[in-house]
């Protein structure tokens, strides 16, 4: 009873260390994230990955099949709210929806900035709770990213009177 008791309170500490370790880091996480929403959609994951593409590359005149890495920038959304309906997303393009747009711009490593480049989150149905995703490749020379939503701006202007009744 007494060895069980010390193998579970030595356990709990183990936990109770690695949450404290691994805590911080997924705090920053948080903290990348919470800022990347607007009324619709909620980004929920950021990643980079490097997949591996075959291309043909010219070799001493001639050419070979070759694997190239290729870097590519994951983004994971949720929809948070539905969007309201428009002529171009319910009848047109499903990806003319502006608030699903997610725009990057990448950095070179003299941290000069690249051209904003906007894509639509591809979502199934535009329902709450749906998960979309988009892969947008990594430019050659590319070091860092910023990322940024559309949001939408409310009019908040009063309409104004051309003419006012005077009385003389």
């Amino acid at each position: 009873m007494e060895t069980a008791l010390r193998f579970f309170s030595t356990l709990a500490a183990a936990m109770l260390l690695t949450w404290a370790a691994v805590d911080p880091l997924c705090a920053d996480d948080l903290k990348l994230y919470k800022d990347l929403h607007n009324e619709f959609i909620q980004v929920t994951n950021v990643q980079e990955t490097e997949k591996v593409e075959e291309k043909y590359i010219e070799v001493a005149g001639h050419l070979e099949l070759q694997k190239v890495p290729r870097k590519e920038l994951k983004i994971t959304a949720r929809i948070v709210r539905k969007p309201p309906s428009t002529m171009d997303n319910v009848f047109g393009d499903p990806q003319a929806e502006p608030f699903f747009k997610v725009c990057v711009t990448f950095y070179d490593a003299q941290d000069n900035p690249g051209d904003e480049e906007c894509q639509a989150i591809r979502f199934h149905r535009p329902v709450e709770g749906d998960i979309g995703a988009l892969g947008i490749p990594y430019p050659p020379g590319a070091a860092r990213y910023a990322l940024r939503l559309i949001k939408r701006v409310d009019s908040t202007s009063s309409p104004f009177k051309l003419w006012v009744p005077t009385t003389n």
